[in-house]
């Protein structure tokens, strides 16, 4: 039976960061054979590694698709090429075969340079700008007729990520961690991290859901982002309404569960009318309209904020980005410079925020939903942590731990 073969490198710290076995893993997954011509393996922790492996298989269009697969995971051609460029024929259309980026950080080799690669993120294309000699990747709507898009994926060369040293939160595979585990040790951890990362000047961002916004979650919150542990929160339409219904009426009070709600809903609405009748949620705090609560604090704090629609919203909030394509465009900007990503009780937020984010930024997902936190740590290796666990008592654990000395808010905060 006829066999096609190519020999790939791979460099690096590809031993502690399973580099190496993933690709073993793939080749054999995909049909394919191996066989490692030459391993050196590094002799301390901050030593590289190296692996030199021929790589083969019955057919070539199932060879390429191996390669294909093991050059996103850092492996390189045992010879450098240059990248193949072609066309975008239309605006918002790539041309086909185009390379599909991992979020991982990769180069491309143009005019015998390696060019680091901006704005990467997961699932877009590589743009090369052959006047300027820059390379980006980019989205579909970020595409004009005639841009220059690496196709294949010859002369594209991945960075694996290396763990994380001293030995911490992230120095192991993604973890899932059940709602039947003991997590108090965990959140501890995470207040750490949290606290290395703003010490580096690294920016936290924290993505929240609707369910943040309740009453007790929101104490939490309102102390979080006092404490300036908070520069950039992502959330949606319901939980800026509800967060400044409350701050603008309080709570609604009956004995009834049905009235409580009608009145909820109907002040939710009278809210997002106020807020809209002065310009905007910014302008609100300003004009000194709205005196408490999780976008105040968080004013009040220096933080930034984005709000990202949905078909059900009501009203909905001046700042509210409606348009998909603008809120990626406006998400991928407020994401630079993040070091660290928490998201609680939100699916929607959670998939946002993990197609915007570099491999090289650390998350932890807490939800009550364990398929909201498998699906956010299953986004890239071991930069994740997931907790499956309620959002009012993570919370309250890590405001604990954080913010030990402060006074306790007052619940009509």
């Amino acid at each position: 039976m006829a066999s096609f073969s190519k020999v790939i490198e791979l460099k690096g710290h590809i031993i502690d960061s399973l580099t190496f076995p993933k690709v073993l893993d793939e080749i054999l997954d995909r049909e394919g054979n191996y066989i490692t011509q030459e391993i050196s393996i590094g002799k301390t922790k901050t030593d590289p590694s190296y692996a030199r492996v021929k790589v083969s298989c019955s057919s070539r269009p199932k060879l390429e698709e191996i390669l294909t697969r093991l050059y996103q995971l850092g492996a390189t051609p045992l010879k450098e090429r240059e990248v193949t460029l072609k066309e975008a024929p239309q605006a918002g259309i790539l041309p086909t075969g185009f390379y599909v980026t991992t979020g991982l950080s990769c180069e491309a080799r143009f005019k015998g340079r390696w060019l680091a690669v901006a704005d990467i993120c997961p699932d877009c294309a590589i743009r090369v700008d052959e006047r300027t000699s820059k390379a980006q990747a980019v989205k579909f709507h970020q595409v004009a007729p005639g841009d220059k898009i690496v196709v294949g994926s010859n002369g594209v060369r991945v960075s694996p990520l290396a763990r994380f040293r001293p030995r911490g939160l992230f120095d192991f595979p993604a973890r899932f961690i059940a709602a039947d585990k003991a997590k108090g040790s965990l959140i501890s951890e995470v207040a750490l991290e949290i606290e290395r990362t703003k010490a580096g000047g690294g920016k936290i961002l924290l993505a929240v859901g609707e369910a943040v916004g309740k009453a007790g979650c929101r104490e939490q919150l309102c102390r979080l982002i006092e404490a300036g542990y908070t520069d950039i929160l992502v959330a949606g339409n319901d939980l800026a309404s509800s967060d400044l219904a409350i701050s603008l009426f309080g709570l609604p009070h009956s004995n009834s569960a049905k009235k409580r709600k009608e009145t909820r809903t109907q002040r939710y609405l009278e809210a997002i009318n106020e807020i809209k009748q002065v310009g905007g949620v910014k302008k609100a705090i300003a004009s000194g309209l709205v005196k408490k609560g999780i976008f105040y604090s968080l004013d009040k704090a220096g933080g930034d904020f984005l709000l990202l629609g949905n078909p059900s919203d009501d009203g909905p909030l001046p700042e509210v980005v409606t348009d998909t394509v603008q809120a990626q465009m406006v998400l991928r900007k407020k994401v630079r410079g993040v070091k660290l990503v928490l998201v609680i009780a939100s699916h929607f937020h959670a998939k946002a925020v993990g197609k915007a984010l570099p491999a090289s930024v650390r998350g932890v997902v807490v939800d009550i939903n364990p398929t909201v936190v498998s699906k956010f740590t299953d986004r890239v290796g071991f930069q994740t942590l997931g907790l499956v666990t309620d959002a009012e008592l993570f919370l309250k654990e890590l405001v604990s731990c954080l913010c030990p000395g402060r006074k306790k808010s007052k619940r009509g905060r």
